[in-house]
């Protein structure tokens, strides 16, 4: 660790008669639920963020998704621009064109296409 302090991390390894490989990682890879390190270092520069999604209000350290600006849910690995866009539907009309369902009418057509 930096500054000589010590940590705990996850570590997976597999070794073979001519070399070991072995992974450290800060993260929960593997979900190791009976092991979980303590999440706030000093050395993390990435801003703390909240998020509301996959029906929980989540904290966690990452950094923000450069279009919204909101964090990525570290569940679905979306951000809510994401969110919106997969929520979406195409015109059933000749516009090609997505919207909310609820901007559509009954039969799938947008404004301009009715």
């Amino acid at each position: 660790m930096p500054w000589g302090d010590r940590a705990d991390f996850y570590l997976d390894a597999v070794a073979d008669s001519r070399r070991t490989i072995a992974i450290l990682s800060a993260d929960d890879l593997w979900q190791a639920e009976q092991f979980h390190p303590a999440d706030k270092r000093d050395y993390d520069q990435r801003p703390e963020l909240e998020v509301y999604c996959c029906g929980e209000l989540r904290k966690f350290r990452g950094w923000p998704c450069s279009t919204c600006g909101k964090g990525y849910c570290p569940i679905c690995g979306n951000c809510q621009c994401q969110k919106q866009i997969a929520s979406e539907v195409l015109c059933a009309g000749s516009c090609f064109m997505q919207y909310l369902p609820h901007l559509l009418d009954a039969n799938g057509l947008c404004e301009e296409c009715r």
